[in-house]
């Protein structure tokens, strides 16, 4: 886990891969111990949420924020 942030009521862990290769032992062991509303990987992978996970591509993280926010209220 590279971050975490504080948005709303929320702490959000954040992991940043720099490949394409997007294993997150550190999210998972994360969830596992303070289950978290949204997890956040930033990779090289597209814009993607899938259960509680959101990828955020690399080239779009000025944009975290307000889709972490987005996330959250589908969630």
């Amino acid at each position: 886990m590279d971050f975490i942030l504080n948005i709303a009521k929320y702490i959000i862990p954040v992991e940043v891969k720099s490949g394409a290769a997007t294993k997150s032992k550190s999210l998972a062991v994360y969830k596992d111990k303070y289950n978290p509303e949204i997890r956040v990987r930033i990779s090289e992978l597209n814009l993607k949420h899938t259960g509680d996970v959101l990828n955020i591509p690399l080239f779009y993280t000025d944009h975290t924020k307000d889709l972490i926010e987005k996330g959250l209220k589908m969630g």
